[in-house]
């Protein structure tokens, strides 16, 4: 049974930091794809600017 509680406690730690390198990973995704999102619409409109006469 200590032997069980030893192992946690070593495996607990390397769980917390792969639990916060995916919520960071998943945020800095989500604002990469939003920046793309917004650099496309202002290309977009930056286009449509140039379209017109």
């Amino acid at each position: 049974m200590s032997n069980l509680l030893l192992y946690t406690q070593k495996i607990e730690p390397k769980w917390k930091m792969l639990k916060q390198l995916l919520i960071f990973f998943n945020n800095y995704l989500l604002r990469m794809l939003l920046m793309k999102g917004i650099l496309k619409k202002e290309a977009m409109t930056m286009d449509a600017k140039l379209m017109l006469p």
